[in-house]
């Protein structure tokens, strides 16, 4: 597949931090990744305390299975300046790069219900994340540009998510439907 960057549209949309302090945020998005997008961070930590707590039969046989069948761990992957393309499938063209891509794919419990048992198993799940990493957010109109231009064109089951130490426009983003990380602002924390 031959590919042909719009020029027009990378200059619009490459307000690259080509800084060694972006590059120092993408390592900490990596390496704290599954912190950051675990797909179950908001639900209930304690599974068993929470089913002990329901006192009601219909829990009993989810908390039998799962305190015998362990749930395989997450899995994640993170891949750094993906290119997002126009969905032109004869003429694909280059609308930007994104600076980190994470998949976390991780299990769900499945249940089925009959009138003589109930079959429960782990069932596969993934979730896709584009990050922008920003050391500094100068203007929040480009990097709203720059943001709904990836939307337009990513898949859409995939979440926009902004990682910055500038928390100056976080509500304006959040409000837009992307999601803000705040990162740590000295070097040290991020170095960690």
């Amino acid at each position: 597949m031959k590919t042909k960057a719009e020029p027009r549209l990378l200059g619009a949309l490459s307000a690259v931090d080509a800084t060694p302090q972006h590059d120092a945020l993408c390592l900490w998005v990596q390496e704290q990744a599954l912190r950051l997008f675990d797909p179950e961070a908001e639900a209930v930590a304690d599974r068993a305390s929470f089913y002990r707590k329901a006192e009601a039969e219909e829990y009993a046989g989810i908390l039998e299975f799962e305190t015998q069948h362990r749930r395989p761990p997450h899995k994640v992957e993170v891949l750094w300046e993906q290119p997002v393309f126009s969905p032109d499938r004869y003429r694909p063209q280059i609308v930007g790069y994104v600076d980190l891509v994470v998949r976390v794919s991780f299990h769900v419990l499945l249940g089925t219900h009959t009138d003589k048992a109930d079959e429960y198993r782990w069932g596969r799940s993934s979730c896709l994340h584009l990050v922008e990493v920003k050391s500094s957010i100068p203007s929040l109109g480009a990097l709203l540009r720059q943001l709904n231009t990836y939307k337009v064109y990513s898949r859409e089951e995939a979440r926009l998510w902004v990682v910055s130490p500038d928390t100056r426009y976080a509500d304006q983003i959040r409000a837009q439907g992307y999601g803000f990380i705040e990162a740590p602002k000295n070097e040290e924390e991020v170095i960690r």
